[in-house]
């Protein structure tokens, strides 16, 4: 009988699945966008990674496994904005 309710209750909290009973709230003050991209720099497609940046506009863009034409590909279209 133990075996049954032990089962019966995950099955409930499988079913109704884990969730806030408080809504979210509203983000207040000042708010960035991050963008965190890992380029792996072997990858053949630096301008997948421009356009991703420029599609979602971020306001911070970290990249990972970049070398220096990785870099400087990605930042000849924000030059104002670019520190590496």
């Amino acid at each position: 009988m133990q075996t049954h309710t032990v089962g019966l209750c995950a099955l409930l909290a499988a079913a109704t699945g884990c969730h806030s009973v408080r809504p979210p709230e509203a983000a207040t003050g000042p708010h960035f966008g991050l963008m965190t991209y890992n380029v792996n720099w072997g990858g053949p497609r630096p301008e997948l990674a421009v356009e991703t940046i420029r599609r979602e506009q971020p306001d911070i863009v970290c990249l990972q496994e970049t070398n220096a034409e990785w870099e400087k590909f990605c930042a000849a279209p924000f030059p104002a904005n670019i520190r590496i």
